[in-house]
């Protein structure tokens, strides 16, 4: 009984640490220039950052890995990349704030954002 509920234990200390550990933001809501003119809305509020500050930006990046003698099916192996940064204009509140990327990145709707 006592080995039957270390496992679960052991998982969800792991999934726990994996989470803290990778503190990564999505986009809000990805809207046309006209709606916010000076940037892009992102899930990364007051509680984290203030105007002024520069945060990182994420691009999740798959590769092919081979999958040894016994193949079972396609398999690959992903990460998230660093392709730039940005600054947050305008904290919108403690959930999202309008972050202006650097010059010549182009934000996409599964991008990720960390504060550096």
């Amino acid at each position: 009984m006592k080995r039957k509920l270390t496992l679960p234990i052991i998982i969800l200390a792991a999934l726990q640490f994996s989470c803290s550990a990778f503190h990564r933001h999505s986009i809000e809501n990805l809207q046309p220039a006209d709606k916010i003119p000076e940037g892009v809305q992102v899930k990364i509020g007051s509680s984290e950052v203030k105007e002024g500050d520069r945060i990182s930006i994420f691009r999740k990046v798959c590769k092919p890995r081979r999958a040894g003698h016994r193949p079972r099916g396609k398999m690959q192996t992903c990460s998230n990349k660093k392709v730039g940064e940005a600054s947050v204009i305008k904290v919108l509140d403690h959930d999202s704030a309008i972050v202006q990327p650097d010059s010549g990145i182009t934000i996409e709707s599964t991008m990720l954002f960390e504060k550096i």
